[in-house]
């Protein structure tokens, strides 16, 4: 023997309950209250299935739960799942980093060229920083590791005098 058909039940709602539930609800909640819509105007199960694309199963479902507890029946609630776990990493403090490659430029005090420009050492500087959720000033602690990337000269730095080699 076939299982009867659910019907949805007019005086648990009127479709302007429907209505006024599924623009506030998510988007699972209003699908359900349009398929409780439409089947409460007279549509075909099937019809409300094809239009919806949801299972016959599932329409079952929400016009029992209609006809059980009304329009809060069909509100998604929150489902009990698995509990959030921490993980090691998000415990672990920040790291910034910063590149600058400088390019320095000042009077020349001692010879007739007006100024005097280059590239200087690059500096990467790393610091770990805690997680801190107030906005401003941060403190940090790190390494710097300077690369002597600087052209000849003294005012920009000891760079090329390093890599060259002497024979």
């Amino acid at each position: 023997m076939p299982r009867p058909l659910l019907i949805a039940h007019r005086e648990n709602a009127t479709i302007e309950d429907l209505k006024q539930v599924s623009r506030v609800g998510s988007t699972e909640t209003a699908t359900r209250c349009s398929a409780i819509q439409m089947l409460l105007a007279g549509a075909d199960r099937q019809l409300v299935c094809n239009a919806l694309l949801v299972t016959n199963r599932a329409l079952r479902k929400w016009t029992n739960r209609f006809n059980q507890c009304g329009v809060d029946g069909l509100i998604v609630k929150k489902r009990p799942g698995r509990m959030t776990i921490k993980l090691p990493w998000e415990e672990v403090p920040l790291l910034v980093t910063r590149t600058p490659l400088p390019y320095v430029t000042t009077p020349n005090f001692d010879g007739p060229i007006d100024r005097q420009r280059g590239f200087g050492d690059t500096t990467i500087l790393m610091l770990f920083t805690p997680k801190l959720k107030a906005k401003g000033v941060q403190v940090g602690i790190g390494p710097t590791i300077v690369i002597p990337t600087a052209g000849d000269n003294e005012f920009t730095g000891n760079g090329g005098s390093i890599w060259r080699r002497r024979f």
